[in-house]
């Protein structure tokens, strides 16, 4: 017996093969979301992507359960399953730089080789760019000992990575690179501006929140969600359950949110998470948000018994 598979004539056992080949990558994925580093004994998968463009070995960099010692099998992979992009360039360096958790971790990433780290993604930032976003005092002075040629990479905003380190530490940069602490105006290319005072409008900005507001149309049950825009941004604003969420693209290309619980005996009362800014992040975000919703009936319902007593 024969079936019809993807435009070829195949016989019954390839075709239960084929199932049972998607299957074991299923199981994979599901492992390196967990942070799982025996994948990296099978190098011949390595390089398999899901639908969204992650390669396994992103998806294991990605992973919030990775350890130390997971980062340094890792980076001896080769290179160039390294350097390989999902469909937001991100490569899985850009996931290591965004998610390291101690100071080995960062002085492992910045040892790497300068390709590596010169590698931009769809918004032009570097991992180094994503180093210094969240970087502490005591790693920042690493950063100036990397070559200049990474250090001056622009993203599209005509940031460097020496811009995001002087909005968390002005004037820490050294003579020598603040130069690079600034950022290019666009309508005047060659000035560099030291003072961010308005962010230039990216020209894929709408698109890519309209994108977004699809995706989690399509995977998320918000009552309400809708296009809105700040002095130097587009956003989702979305409502469930009465519950106010804002949703950003960030810099690092993740979904990130915000929910306002407006719980009355809590001041400034917010929780904000990223998540992956694909269908899978966008189906845990949906669970993020059914867990609040069940959190919040639970104190609710405490609230009552308590005042009943």
């Amino acid at each position: 017996m024969k079936f019809k598979y993807k435009d070829q004539i195949v016989t019954a056992s390839s075709k239960v093969e084929a199932v049972k080949k998607l299957s074991n990558l299923e199981e994979l994925f599901n492992r390196a979301e967990n942070g799982d580093i025996s994948i990296l004994k099978l190098p011949n998968v390595l390089m398999s992507k899901d639908k969204e463009g992650d390669t396994l070995l992103y998806v294991l960099c990605n992973s919030d359960y990775l350890k130390n010692d997971s980062f340094r099998e890792i980076l001896k992979m080769p290179k160039e399953l390294l350097m390989v992009k999902n469909n937001y360039s991100n490569t899985p360096i850009h996931a290591l730089a965004e998610g390291y958790t101690s100071k080995s971790m960062f002085n492992q990433i910045i040892s790497l080789d300068k390709e590596l780290l010169s590698t931009k993604n769809f918004q032009g930032n570097t991992p180094v760019h994503f180093l210094c976003d969240d970087i502490d005092s005591d790693n920042a002075s690493k950063i100036f000992k990397l070559p200049r040629s990474v250090l001056e990479i622009r993203n599209k905003r005509g940031e460097t990575a020496l811009t995001w380190l002087n909005y968390r530490y002005p004037n820490r940069v050294p003579e020598s690179l603040s130069d690079l602490t600034g950022k290019i105006n666009r309508i005047h290319k060659d000035k560099v501006i030291s003072k961010i005072t308005s962010y230039p409008k990216r020209e894929k900005a709408k698109a890519d929140i309209e994108q977004l507001k699809e995706l989690l149309e399509n995977n998320c049950n918000f009552d309400k969600i809708t296009i809105r825009k700040s002095s130097i941004e587009y956003y989702l604003y979305a409502i469930n359950n009465k519950i106010k969420y804002e949703i950003y693209i960030s810099s690092a290309g993740k979904i990130e949110v915000t929910a306002n619980l407006n719980r009355p005996y809590i001041a400034d009362d917010t929780i904000t998470r990223s998540f992956r800014l694909n269908s899978y992040g966008a189906k845990k975000l949906e669970s993020w948000v059914i867990s609040i919703n069940s959190y919040l009936e639970a104190v609710k319902s405490a609230d009552k018994l308590y005042s009943a007593l």
